[in-house]
């Protein structure tokens, strides 16, 4: 399932997907936490494995491009299922810093 957190207030809400699943069928092939009222010019994404190394991050991308979302890869290479840290550093566009830091689970 694809259950995540959503923040309603004024005009920003966002939603952090928990699972995805990259098997190229076209449906939840990309982690990309989505959203409204973020500042294109400020949202950056890392993805991090469970020994803390970067495998993925994305900086100043329009929030809802899902060719900017991870594709489940590192360095051109399918990562095996696991739960990976992602942190999430944003401003809304009423000039509110965010910064979100939970798991995501890829399963193939």
């Amino acid at each position: 399932s694809t259950v995540g957190i959503v923040y309603i207030k004024g005009i920003f809400t966002f939603y952090i997907p928990n699972t995805f699943t990259p098997d190229d069928d076209g449906v939840n092939d990309v982690f990309l936490p989505k959203g409204v009222g973020i500042d294109e010019t400020d949202y950056d994404l890392w993805i991090f494995d469970r020994w803390g190394n970067i495998v993925f991050e994305k900086f100043n991308f329009l929030p809802n491009d899902a060719d900017a979302g991870w594709d489940g890869t590192f360095n051109g290479k399918p990562l095996n299922p696991d739960v990976y840290t992602y942190m999430i550093e944003m401003s809304t566009t009423r000039g509110k810093d965010v910064v979100e830091v939970g798991d995501v689970t890829l399963v193939r």
